[in-house]
């Protein structure tokens, strides 16, 4: 088909076509030329257009020869518009299609009708006509006007049974009216082309792909419509991918893994055999190559995994039987529409005995759905071996006993294939109420490197249509402006309706404002899309590369017997380890680009996170403990979480004092004496304060969008928040919490409730009401000064570390020959909360009426839902204050007061929130053992006061002192003994019996070690990390770990154990900062990065912390004061310059980092200073390198001279820049640099860190080593 452009009513070929030999000069040329031509065609006369032809023609024979042709990509680029010559209007170009007539046979392709035009008429010569054009009969074409036809596409593997209707209805439905880019017209299902695939049920289909524009021109068309079919493909999305494969413990396979389930659009993934690595941080093993996006289940253990299962499907509702799983076998429940398939993957060893594996899943499969993947190593006839053998007879005995059946389906590939033979010992097995929806089942030969072919399976399940949509939305970039615009106008009508200040109208006016902020977010923000894709670092060469390696492995097995056989096995293992090579290259060097790039952007972002151990990876739902029985339905699990993380008050175990306590707190009124109003200044503030990162409530709405919308929302919700006091009333739907749990620790059990850690997420605009009612409480107890000064948690100008220094001073002042500090645990402290004790207890603190009104109402008719998937579990709360809320954490504190206002005969007691200790001393044994019953006593009574519990298990004692009893004291709590120990770790200070806190200077110095040597091993000393970033880390992540209750173990610092140990530590960190080698002291190392001595860095911060706290701090012999140094600032500054002296004189004298000193005797230039110098550099200025010396006195050479050196002289970096005459043509260069060359190595040192070109010359002496 051949468009043929004309203005007016003569007709021209179009220029792309005539002139696709020439060059662009002459083709511009003859477009304008052309152009202007046609435009005049009424008004010239014949004679006049043959003679304007026969120009044009003689300066296209002057172009065909001796000129560059255009190439494809210059033709492409030719605009496609005519040049308007002048001021002369253009008129518009219109089309007609040139096509062969019926019954013409001939012309078979637009080549051939573009010969064919060309045979019958010069358009050089003359125009063409449309009407009546004899030449065009003659040449067996036709002409007619041109029709716009829109491009089509076409939408693979639909099945058969899907309609056209149903079909334009999922188009339409991706792409929505409502987006402004369609029409419901425009999008329309054409029909269906080709074969249907008899063995997949599916069919092609071909739709319009409509643009605006033209085929040709809608490539650069910017008004151009596209139609969105990447998000949901019409394969059968009702269908769920499971695909199962042994990876064989081959770590190229492992890495190949996401790359090929991306093509595959896998769901679910069954694997046998994969590679994994020990995570020491967390003391399990994992999948290398496996993203956070993904949820990988097996068994937490040190041992070899042979089974896991990766859910790709974020949408799918899974639940882990932790109980049932081992590394052999991994055992979930999946729930697809509504029905749930206990979905199970195994791994038989072939070195063990089958009968023991099958009996194993016998006893997890107990269910009426089943779906079972696996590697059995049993060969059998139904599932086409040529024989079956011993273990094949008793998969197949197992088989029928269960109401199994195999699915594996012949005219397949073997599922395993090596070049020693192949078989098929990889098994689908289901239920026969699971074996009719599975829909296809195939084997995808030579997908991964692994002797075992990928099998892929559908089950034609519809869970999608069952999926909570849930919005995501993007924060990073919102449309401020906008966000505001949209917001004002239904703000201004909701303040001018006329509101009364009643309950009904309350929920009203919260449900419009949080339903009207949900529709302007949606319109809004743009919405987060998690894509999972291939691994950042594959590329085309990896792709080529296993191609080859795929086509070679097959060469290689098909060969098997011939006489090319060890040649081919021969090419395919160089194939192999060639892939294998690239992927190992190709990884490192991505690797190596993201961490430079990322740790210079963000210093706390992914590198930092992976090296604390900080990155969260998705986790499923596991079953859960109940008594002696473990749930095995999701819901179930939910509630169990539920039941046992909020239990519920039991108003019959009540005492005649609870029920009397329980009636008096539903008729307190509070002080009326009081008045509570909310101000907006206070409303402003309170928004001011919020968390921008915190996750939402269940509403959905950011913090960060109320911060943003508080100038348009203040005064409404001032109004609001007002009526609610008024009402004392607080609205139900900001009671409604989202529970998420977390596990306490890797190694706790998952399927214990109790170790997982409740957070509750609240709305953001109810927790903004909870903090005006604490600032309320706050201001009203402050003036009374009502709380108590030993409560230390969730208080202004209070700290842990108060908390810990008053105990370590209770401990020293207590006079008694036997001191003991008993730690006391409360059960579930926070969700246990009895809400009748913290009701009265804020009528005793005299609060407003309105304050204790609306408390009370905070606390009755609470709910949480808890949900994952698409499960949802609901619980109404009874007791507990919610972990993530404003408020809970104030009556925490209200309800603790009580127990510290006890008088208990010789003890003291101090709280930090719910972490109780109590001090005790007496002079003999039995005097200890008595008070320390009088004191368990005093908390049995409060705890069964307030209907909490305590729990003697957890519940510790430690002597203090050096005194030692022959015995242990005997202590009971709730009849039960409490255990004594001999360290306790109280608010993350590890106190031995000595006060000593040498453990606690090991165990922190060993905590940040380990997040150093992770860092070290990201950071890599080639891959020219900034230092400045790395410094960053160290000052704001690494010393604050250690700098942490340094005024109570402040004094050990000077001690020589801990100066080792803290000195091991900063030679660490100051190595990675400045990329030197491992073997450099610490001295030099911290020399070079610019840093005191740790010892002397922390006695700095333990002086700051005093002076701020005391008022006044010794430091190095020097007393120094608050008033003298009032600012913060001279402090640091003052401190730095009076420890200078100390650190040279500390540098002079020590025997390590002897290069070092020749080159920085001075270490006052470095002090404080950051520097990024080559890593040769610092292997120059350090020593430590390839040098004959260095390389020597490690082990690696036999002797320490050069041997290209006549002088015998050992090689060191001294020798190399001054003397050696191997470097001679180098140190000519330097001299170009320096013209006073040669000059001291301290002049040398101050060159290399002021000038990068001097750094640059002297690093050229470490690595352009002459050939040796």
């Amino acid at each position: 088909m051949l468009e043929i452009y004309y203005p007016g009513k003569s007709l021209l070929l179009d220029e792309s076509m005539v002139l696709w030999r020439e060059s662009l000069q002459v083709r511009e040329y003859i477009k304008s030329k052309r152009h202007k031509y046609g435009a005049k065609t009424r008004s010239v006369e014949k004679a006049k257009l043959t003679e304007i032809n026969t120009k044009l023609d003689k300066i296209l024979e002057n172009d065909a020869t001796g000129k560059t042709r255009l190439t494809y990509a210059q033709t492409a680029k030719v605009p496609k518009n005519p040049v308007v010559m002048g001021k002369r209007e253009v008129r518009p170009k219109f089309k007609i299609v040139i096509e062969p007539a019926n019954g013409n046979e001939k012309i078979k392709t637009s080549d051939d009708t573009k010969a064919e035009i060309l045979k019958a008429v010069n358009p050089r010569a003359h125009a063409l006509r449309v009407v009546d054009n004899d030449h065009l009969k003659k040449a067996g074409l036709t002409a007619r006007k041109h029709v716009k036809l829109n491009p089509r596409m076409a939408i693979y593997g639909v099945p058969s049974r899907i309609t056209k209707e149903e079909l334009e209805s999922v188009l339409i439905e991706q792409n929505s009216p409502e987006s402004g880019k369609w029409q419901t017209k425009d999008i329309k299902v054409l029909f269906k082309f080709g074969q249907r695939n008899k063995s997949t049920g599916k069919s092609t289909w071909t739709c319009y792909a409509i643009t605006s524009k033209t085929t040709s021109e809608s490539g650069n068309a910017s008004d151009a419509k596209t139609m969105d079919t990447w998000r949901k493909t019409v394969r059968e999305r009702p269908l769920v991918a499971n695909v199962q494969v042994n990876l064989q413990n081959n770590r190229m396979a492992t890495l190949q893994l996401q790359e090929t389930l991306t093509q595959m659009k896998a769901d679910i993934v069954l694997l046998q055999e994969p590679y994994t690595y020990l995570n020491k941080s967390k003391n399990q093993r994992q999948i290398p190559g496996i993203g956070k996006t993904y949820q990988c289940l097996m068994v937490k253990t040190q041992e070899q995994i042979q089974a896991a299962i990766i859910i790709a499907d974020p949408n799918l509702d899974v639940l882990l039987h932790a109980k049932l799983t081992t590394p052999t076998l991994v055992v979930t429940t999946i729930k697809l529409r509504g029905l749930a398939i206990r979905v199970v993957n195994a791994y038989c060893p072939p070195s063990q005995e089958i009968e023991p594996h099958l009996n194993q899943i016998r006893y997890s499969i107990q269910h009426q759905r089943v779906f079972l993947a696996g590697d059995f190593n049993a060969k059998a006839t139904v599932w086409h071996n040529p024989q079956t053998d011993v273990r094949g007879d008793a998969v197949l005995e197992f088989l029928p006993q269960e109401d199994l059946i195999c699915i594996n389906r012949p005219n397949n590939p073997p599922t395993f294939r090596s070049l020693n033979g192949e078989s098929n010992i990889d098994l689908t097995i289901t239920s026969s109420m699971v074996e009719k929806y599975i829909q296809t089942w195939e084997v995808k030969a030579d997908e991964i490197d692994s002797d075992h072919n990928i099998i892929v399976s559908d089950l034609s399940l519809d869970h999608r249509k069952y999926v909570t949509k849930r919005s995501n939305y993007n924060l990073s970039n919102i449309n401020v402006p906008e966000l505001t615009r949209q917001t004002e106008n239904p703000i201004n009508e909701l303040e001018r309706r006329l509101w009364e200040p009643t309950i009904a109208h309350i929920d009203e006016r919260v449900e419009a404002l949080t339903g009207g902020l949900q529709r302007i977010m949606e319109e809004v923000l743009h919405k987060r899309t998690q894509y999972v894709g291939k691994p950042e670092w594959w590329n085309d060469t990896l792709e080529r590369a296993r191609k080859q390696a795929q086509n070679a492995r097959r060469l290689a097995q098909r060969a098997n017997g011939t006489p090319d056989h060890q040649i081919l096995r021969e090419r395919y293992r160089t194939a192999k380890e060639t892939l294998k090579r690239k992927i190992e290259e190709v990884r490192h060097k991505s690797w190596a680009t993201f961490v430079s790039t990322e740790i210079s952007n963000n210093p706390w972002g992914t590198i930092y996170k992976l090296a604390a151990s900080k990155i969260k990876y998705k986790t499923a739902q596991t079953t859960i403990r109940t008594g002696r029985r473990y749930t095995s339905e999701h819901l179930d699990s939910l509630q169990a979480v539920l039941q046992q993380k909020f239990p519920d008050d039991d108003e019959l175990t009540d005492t005649p004092t609870h029920r009397e306590m329980r009636q008096q707190a539903q008729t307190v009124q509070g002080n009326p004496e009081i008045d509570t109003e909310i101000t907006e200044e206070e409303v402003i503030q309170a928004i001011a304060t919020i968390k921008e990162k915190k996750a939402p409530g269940w509403d959905g709405i950011h913090g960060i969008i109320l911060k943003i919308l508080a100038p348009t929302l203040f005064n409404y919700l001032r109004q609001l928040y007002n009526d609610c006091l008024t009402m004392g009333y607080f609205p139900a739907a900001w009671k409604k919490g989202k529970l998420v749990t977390i596990l306490k620790a890797p190694d706790k059990d998952p399927t214990d409730a109790k170790s997982l850690r409740p957070i509750t997420f609240l709305p953001e605009l109810g927790k903004v009401f909870e903090r005006l009612i604490r600032k309320s409480i706050l201001d009203q107890v402050g003036e009374q000064n009502i709380l108590h000064r030993r409560q230390f948690g969730f208080r202004a100008k209070h700290s842990a570390e108060q908390a810990i220094e008053q105990l370590i001073h209770d401990i020293q002042n207590n006079d008694n020959k036997y001191v003991a500090i008993l730690s006391v645990n409360i059960s579930g402290a926070f969700d246990n909360l009895w809400w009748p004790t913290t009701i009265l207890r804020t009528h005793e603190m005299a609060l407003s009426s309105k304050i204790v009104q609306i408390i009370r109402n905070y606390l009755d008719d609470r709910q949480i839902t808890y949900n994952t998937g698409n499960e949802t579990a609901t619980r109404q709360l009874t007791k507990g204050c919610p972990q993530g809320s404003i408020l809970g954490p104030t009556l925490w504190n209200l309800a603790v007061d009580s127990l510290l206002e006890i008088h208990i005969d010789h003890s003291t007691l101090l709280a930090y929130a719910d972490d109780i200790v109590a001090v005790v001393g007496a002079s003999n044994r039995r005097d200890l053992e008595t008070r320390m019953a009088g004191l368990t006593t005093a908390l049995e009574e409060w705890t069964t006061t307030q209907n909490l519990e305590t729990s003697a298990q957890k519940t510790v004692y430690m002597m203090v002192g050096r005194s030692h009893l022959r015995r242990n004291p005997t202590v009971r709590l709730n009849g039960q003994l409490v255990s004594r120990v001999t360290q306790l770790k109280y608010l993350g200070v590890h106190i031995d019996a000595k006060l000593l806190f040498d453990l606690h200077i090991r165990q922190t110095s060993t905590r940040a070690k380990n997040i150093l040597q992770i860092l070290r091993q990201q950071v890599k000393k080639k891959w020219g990390s900034p230092p400045a970033s790395l410094r960053t880390i160290y000052n704001h992540a690494i010393v604050p770990i250690l700098r942490y209750g340094i005024t109570v173990w402040g004094s050990r610092i000077h001690t020589c154990r801990n100066k080792r140990v803290l000195q091991s530590l900063h030679g660490l960190a100051t190595r990675t900062i400045t990329g030197a080698y491992n073997s450099v002291s610490a001295e030099a190392a911290q020399t070079l990065a610019g840093y005191t001595a740790l010892h002397q860095l922390l006695e700095k911060k333990l002086a700051l912390a005093r002076i701020r706290t005391t008022g006044a701090a010794d430091f190095m012999g020097t007393q120094f004061t608050r008033e003298e140094f009032p600012r913060p600032k001279l402090r640091r500054q003052r401190l730095r310059e009076e420890s200078l002296p100390h650190q040279q004189e500390e540098w002079k004298d020590t025997t390590k980092g002897a290069t070092t000193h020749w080159f920085f005797p001075d270490i006052s230039i470095l002090w404080g200073r950051t520097i990024s110098l080559p890593s040769e550099t610092v292997s120059m200025l350090t020593g430590h390198g390839d040098f004959q010396k260095h390389l020597h006195r490690t082990g690696k050479a036999d002797h320490p001279y050069f041997q290209h050196c006549p002088q015998d002289a050992a090689d060191d970096p001294i020798h190399r820049l001054y003397g050696c005459l191997a470097y001679q043509p180098l140190r000519h260069q330097m001299l170009q640099l320096i013209p006073d060359w040669p000059i001291p190595p301290e002049e040398l040192g101050q060159l290399v860190i002021e000038e990068g070109v001097i750094a640059e010359m002297v690093a050229a002496f470490e690595h352009n080593i002459p050939t040796r």
